[in-house]
């Protein structure tokens, strides 16, 4: 019986240990985020208009895009209004 009320009791121990250092640890890491957050929210690139595209075709590894390596030619791209 003694080891069972021992049991109860470093159990409850620890739980309100954990939930004195989750009370003193999580605003620190909330700042640490939402500072990190609006860093990177503040680094976007400039806005561009509708009209702006820029297309970059990704490149292996060794320095090859998909059409470089399967040939052809490239053909602009052309709008259709409807």
């Amino acid at each position: 019986m003694e080891k069972f009320f021992s049991l109860i009791f470093t159990l409850l121990l620890i739980f309100f240990v954990l939930r004195l250092l989750f009370r003193l640890v999580m605003p620190l890491a909330l700042k640490l985020f939402l500072k990190r957050m609006s860093k990177n929210f503040g680094a976007q690139p400039e806005e561009k208009s509708e009209n702006d595209f820029t297309y970059r075709p990704k490149k292996d590894k060794n320095g090859q895009t998909l059409s470089e390596k399967l040939g052809g030619e490239y053909v602009d791209f052309e709008e259709v209004k409807e």
